[in-house]
């Protein structure tokens, strides 16, 4: 058989894959206010106000938009202007033949006028194209140093939050195993309890103990990185 006489073979496709879908927005700057949380906000409004990679991203924002306006200056029109005053005095006679003062005359002189160079090989329009690309590019770096900054500032909170929390319930438990430890010691003086019960209880007590230094440790860190 030859090839031509196959039959297309005829695919169920899903239809999500028949059709594309709208490309997903990128999130929004203020994401995190919907965490409902003053704590939270007053950090972030002060990482984008101090934050100097941000700040260098606003900058460059800057310059591209002057560099923009700059080229799409060479698609206008160009005007010039001159004025000059000039003054002279005219000289004056009686009819007697005598000179007398002349008169003060005053010349004003202004022209202006206008050019336009015609962009034949379009290299003007591509130099304004170009800033505004540039410009364009400078603002999505900006949202994206944005978004970075804001995300390191908030998983530095929550792991703040989250140490802390942890902090509390190691402290549950060590009190808890303080607990249970004074009841063994108080068995064993009764006689219905063994060295070896308060020797393991012990164990528990100092293994609770030693998880609290690496959480403070941890939240520590994670509160001088919101204090940069």
């Amino acid at each position: 058989m030859l090839t031509q006489d196959l039959p297309d073979p005829a695919l169920d496709v899903p239809t999500q894959y028949k059709y594309a879908g709208k490309a997903d927005a990128p999130p929004s700057l203020d994401w995190w206010r919907g965490f409902r949380s003053a704590e939270l906000t007053q950090l972030m409004e002060e990482a984008q106000t101090v934050n100097l990679d941000i700040a260098a991203a606003v900058a460059r924002i800057v310059q591209a938009d002057a560099q923009a306006r700059q080229a799409g200056a060479a698609l206008l029109p160009s005007l010039s202007g001159t004025g000059q005053e000039t003054y002279s005095r005219t000289s004056g006679s009686s009819a007697s033949g005598l000179s007398i003062g002349g008169r003060e005359v005053v010349n004003y002189q202004a022209s202006l006028s206008a050019s336009y160079q015609l962009d034949f090989w379009g290299q003007n329009r591509d130099a304004l194209q170009t800033a505004e690309e540039t410009a364009n590019a400078n603002r999505f770096d900006r949202d994206t140093v944005a978004l970075t900054t804001l995300a390191a500032v908030a998983n530095a909170y929550f792991q703040v939050l989250a140490s802390q929390d942890r902090i509390r319930t190691s402290q549950r438990n060590i009190a808890s195993a303080q607990r249970i430890l004074d009841a063994v010691r108080e068995r064993r003086k009764a006689g219905t309890g063994t060295d070896l019960d308060v020797a393991q209880q012990e164990s528990v007590l100092a293994n609770q103990k030693a998880l609290v230094p690496p959480l403070r440790q941890t939240l520590d860190q994670n509160a001088n990185a919101l204090a940069v």
